[in-house]
């Protein structure tokens, strides 16, 4: 019964799906500086090993900020009993659109973390990005707080995209640079099928400190829908 709610509530956000158009908000795990548009939304679904999902919705209330939420719900698919973890709520702010010479700047709050593969990816909690566009080429980097072992430290992150005629997207990324034993490297690929919808096939720790590599294979699918 869990899961069909689960799994009715999910077609419900998909039948919102009214109008305008996508934009990434996050490379994998490290987010940009770009933001949903005034009185538009998105839907994320993640489909990651063992059955498991991670369900984001953002709204854009209000010119430059999106709030939203996200859930994660482990053995889903499956005869296991399902795991619901707590829901984390999500913020940015879009501070600063950019120049020619200068990046697009973003502020903002994400509190989900991953476990995926027996590798833990910590929670972004408040960060700060900038995003510059080399016609094509975007770049992604900044800092975030990382909080491991009741500890707060600033860390690094960096995500690049190379976007091919706009309608496939190479992404590479590198979270936690200035810890080395949860530093992780990702990647994948993002196919724009339509101006409302894309699907990303997601490829989780490339690089590992441990002698045994557990690169976690995922799907991800990305709705956008206007609610005002």
């Amino acid at each position: 019964m869990f899961r069909i709610i689960v799994l009715l509530s999910l077609l419900i956000l998909n039948v919102a799906w009214l109008g305008s158009s996508l934009t990434m908000v996050d490379c994998i795990n490290v987010p940009t500086a770009e933001s949903v548009d005034y009185g538009v939304g998105m839907f994320f679904s993640r489909l990651y090993s063992h059955g498991g999902i991670i369900s984001r919705i953002l709204f854009a209330p209000f010119n430059r900020l999106n709030f939203g939420g996200s859930i994660d719900v482990e053995k889903l698919v499956g005869k296991e009993e399902p795991v619901l973890r707590d829901p984390q709520f999500y913020f940015k702010w879009r501070v600063f659109d950019g120049t020619k010479y200068f990046p697009a700047v973003a502020l903002g709050y994400d509190g989900q973390e991953y476990n995926f593969s027996n590798s833990f990816f910590p929670a972004k909690n408040i960060f700060l990005v900038f995003s510059k566009d080399f016609k094509g080429f975007v770049t992604d980097f900044g800092i975030n707080v990382l909080r491991y072992e009741a500890k707060n430290r600033l860390v690094g992150f960096l995500g690049i995209r190379c976007i091919i005629k706009d309608v496939l997207t190479i992404i590479a990324e590198w979270e936690n640079i200035g810890n080395t034993k949860l530093q992780h490297i990702n990647s994948g690929l993002s196919f724009l099928l339509g101006d409302k919808f894309s699907l990303d096939l997601i490829f989780m720790d490339l690089y590992s400190q441990e002698e045994k590599y557990n690169i976690d294979r995922q799907v991800r699918l990305n709705y956008c829908f206007k609610f005002l």
